[in-house]
């Protein structure tokens, strides 16, 4: 065994459960991506948008709006990040003017759009870009960190576990955990969905006793990123950062940041993030006993979708490239 708990006064290290009880997990408060069936309302209710600037675009008379299908397509199917940028580059410098013209001329009312979106979504925690892309993100505030921390797991990191689930043909998932990092990647290409996850740490000894409280902490440096893009369909990218606990009977995982998007009336809607030093952290409540192995680990997942019968791509990436530590903590 790696990690073994040693016993403090009131504080003790750990991660915990014993078989009869079920104990209470205090949940954090994540505004979650939009559920598929709320994903399909949006689509909906952004088709008739997307109609009036479909027909202005399909008058055109230069051949720009075939040659703009043409590119965005091959940026859908893009799967290595340097090509990826150059596409996104020349889609921008060769057709945005041609495609804002056509997105002014619908007149479309950003007012009403927010207004029914929130409906859908049930909240207003969101943001609308120029061309009616979705996206959101939100994290879990810090609650204030033990005084004290019975244990210290640090890299290499023994318990790893990748899972990678298709949901639907036309996909590609990647799962790549190692002793210090996870690599996830998830693609969807017209009909296609994909879910990766990546948990890494290690297990340790909870000591002889009864614990009410255990939180979980872990720092780490990660990035991540999500393009959706769809015209006639729609397209949703989501990644998230948190914790994990494994034990007898348990085996719980805590959201404590999450990034997603979904594809625009036309374009496309891209997120981009690099952060060091992040603190994932939980606090599990109940009643829980001694003597047990568990498993602490910091957790990371993608996921991309995509349905549309023209041109319709969505790709999630997720990498958390240190560990710096993760610490746990048990309160008798």
């Amino acid at each position: 065994m790696k990690n073994t708990f040693l016993r403090t006064t009131q504080v003790v290290y750990a991660l915990l459960f014993c078989g009869l009880f079920v104990p209470v997990f205090l949940s954090a408060q994540i505004v979650a991506a939009p559920t598929d069936k709320q994903v399909e309302a949006l689509d909906a209710f952004m088709a008739p948008y997307r109609q009036k600037v479909v027909k202005i675009l399909e008058a055109d008379k230069t051949g720009q709006y075939q040659t703009y299908l043409a590119d965005l397509a091959a940026l859908g199917q893009a799967t290595d990040a340097a090509k990826e940028e150059k596409l996104a580059a020349a889609l921008t410098r060769n057709h945005y003017a041609f495609i804002k013209k056509a997105y002014t001329q619908a007149v479309i009312n950003h007012e009403e759009m927010k207004k029914g979106v929130a409906k859908i979504l049930g909240n207003d925690k969101f943001t609308l870009d120029e061309f009616g892309g979705i996206s959101g993100t939100s994290f879990q505030p810090l609650a204030p960190l033990p005084l004290k921390f019975d244990a210290e797991l640090t890299a290499p990191y023994e318990a790893s576990q990748a899972d990678e689930n298709v949901t639907v043909v036309g996909v590609a998932c990647k799962a790549e955990v190692s002793t210090t990092t996870t690599k996830l990647t998830s693609a969807a290409l017209y009909d296609g969905g994909c879910r990766s996850k990546g948990s890494l740490g290690d297990k340790f000894d909870l000591p002889t006793g009864t614990f009410q409280k255990i939180t979980v902490s872990a720092q780490v440096d990660f990035e991540y990123f999500g393009r959706a893009l769809s015209l006639g369909g729609y397209a949703k990218v989501n990644t998230k950062i948190g914790v994990r606990l494994i034990g007898p009977g348990l085996d719980k995982v805590v959201v404590l940041k999450e990034r997603w998007a979904v594809s625009p009336v036309i374009w496309y809607t891209q997120y981009k993030e690099s952060i060091n030093n992040f603190m994932a952290q939980n606090t599990f409540t109940g009643t829980f006993n001694g003597g047990n192995t568990y498993t602490a680990q910091a957790y990371s997942e993608s996921f991309a979708v995509a349905i549309s019968p023209l041109t319709s791509s969505s790709r999630a990436e997720c990498e958390i490239y240190a560990i710096d530590f993760i610490k746990v903590s048990a309160k008798e």
